[in-house]
Order: C-alpha cells, then sequence, then structure tokens
C-alpha cells in the first residue's frame, strides 16, 4: 500500500486514508503484516502519527555504506567468504538491489558447496556472476545510439575479450532494462533523482548522470525496442540449439545496423 507525499503513486494519501482508518478501527489480526510502501514518506500527516509505533518496523533505503554491511552479513551468513574488494565490487555492480544481491550470494554458496576449495576474487566473481558495472551499460547504449560505427568496434573489443554468451546477452538486458524503467519514469514526469535511485535500484551517480541525456535517448526508443525484441530472438535460437557462437556474434553486430 503505498502512501506518499509524492505523485509517482496514482494513489493519493486522501483515498488511502478511509482504507487505512478502516484497518486500524477493525485492528490487524495476529499472523497478518501490512506492508507499506513509500519512496518519500511523509511522517507528517494523519496516517503516520495514528499509526501505532509499538507494531511498526521501518525498513530504510541502505546507503553504499549499508549494502556493503549488508553483503558482508549475508555472504558470512552463507559461508562465503569475501573480502573488501570483493564486497566493494559486488556494492559497485549490482547496485542497491538487495534481492538480486541475495540471489547471486546464494549462486556462490551453491557452486562454494561443491567447490569448497574456491577463493573468490573479484576477477572470478565477474565471471561467474556475468557482472558489469551499470555505467558500462549506458555508457554502451550512449555510444550505439550516437555512432553505430563506434559501437561496432566497441562490440569487437567485447568478443575478445568476452567469450561467454551469456554474460553477452546479460549485459544487453541490463542496459535495455535499466533504460525502459528510466524512460518510463521521466515519461511519467518522474524526474527526482532521489526518488528514482530507490525506485529503479540503479546507483545514484549512474542515474544522475545518464538523467541529463534523457530527451535525446527518448528519440531514440524505437530503436532500442527493435533492438530488444532481436535480443529475444537471438535468445529463443540459441536455446534451440540454432545458433552458433559465430553466427551469434554476428546477429548482435547486425542489430546495431538495423532500422
Amino acid at each position: 500500500m503505498p502512501i506518499d507525499s509524492t505523485s509517482w503513486n496514482t494513489l493519493k494519501v486522501d483515498d488511502i486514508e478511509p482504507l487505512t482508518k478502516d484497518i486500524f478501527t477493525r485492528g490487524i489480526p495476529d499472523g497478518v503484516i501490512l506492508i507499506l510502501i513509500s519512496y518519500k514518506p511523509d511522517k507528517r500527516t494523519k496516517f503516520f502519527k495514528d499509526f501505532p509505533k509499538e507494531n511498526m518496523k521501518e525498513f530504510p533505503l541502505l546507503d553504499e555504506r549499508g549494502i556493503k554491511s549488508f553483503i558482508k552479513e549475508k555472504s558470512d551468513s552463507l559461508w562465503v567468504k569475501l573480502w573488501n574488494p570483493e564486497i566493494e565490487a559486488l556494492s559497485e555492480y549490482i547496485g542497491s538491489d538487495q534481492f538480486r544481491i541475495e540471489s547471486e550470494l546464494d549462486k556462490l554458496s551453491e557452486y562454494q558447496k561443491v567447490h569448497p576449495e574456491m577463493q573468490y576474487t573479484v576477477q572470478n566473481l565477474k565471471e561467474f556472476l556475468y557482472l558489469t558495472p551499470e555505467q558500462n551499460n549506458f555508457d554502451f547504449f550512449d555510444i550505439m545510439l550516437e555512432d553505430q560505427k563506434k559501437a561496432y568496434k566497441y562490440l569487437e573489443n567485447m568478443q575478445s575479450e568476452w567469450a561467454n554468451r551469456a554474460q553477452m546477452i546479460g549485459f544487453f538486458h541490463r542496459g535495455i532494462k535499466n533504460f525502459i524503467l528510466l524512460a518510463d519514469a521521466y515519461e511519467k514526469g518522474v524526474k527526482d533523482s532521489k526518488i528514482l535511485a530507490s525506485e529503479l535500484k540503479i546507483h545514484p551517480f549512474v542515474l544522475k548522470k545518464n538523467l541529463s541525456k534523457m530527451k535525446s535517448l527518448l528519440e531514440k526508443k524505437s530503436y532500442i525496442t527493435n533492438f530488444l525484441h532481436g535480443l529475444i530472438s537471438i535468445e529463443s535460437d540459441i536455446k534451440k540449439g540454432k545458433l552458433s557462437e559465430e553466427n551469434f556474434w554476428l546477429r548482435i553486430k547486425q542489430l546495431l545496423f538495423a532500422k
């Protein structure tokens, strides 16, 4: 149930308060958890003042230090040994999405059960989890939209460095996902970087840098949409065993110049 002082939500406080008043009057049964989601809570409202504080637990958005502590605590609980450089890398590459952080750490834990001698490093984390910094995704799409020939050379370098097709597809999907989510919010009039960073789980620095480019990016929206459709087709062919390694890279490069 969203309770906000921002236009991000379609439900306003005035619409929600009658519902919450009814809930509070009847009471919340034992064993029932009421979750209130807010990207910019306004604690001056009657709702927050009347809510029984003894039954409330707040889960604020974690800052950079909080994310690193979360990674440390979670990895320790799974018996996954990570030192500060690896924790820094996960924080930078994954961002503040705690669900995804847990998911990636679970993968490392399962792998370590089979290979107990494994010592994780920044380099092999990139290989196991197909990690690339969020800014790299935006940088590539920025090049792709402005200069396809330069983007082609970028891809040539990627091909020589990354032999894994899954890593490449993951790179594209993250970039497209970030663009679509950011473009959707921008078109709805949501341009507050703090709200967007909280909602989209994109690193604030990365978001702020790219938010200023949204007008020019939106002019190429159909091109990116077509690129996504082509990428889905390529993935389908890989899963069906119809696409060789060589033809995979050829198809990816063809997408660059598709209209």
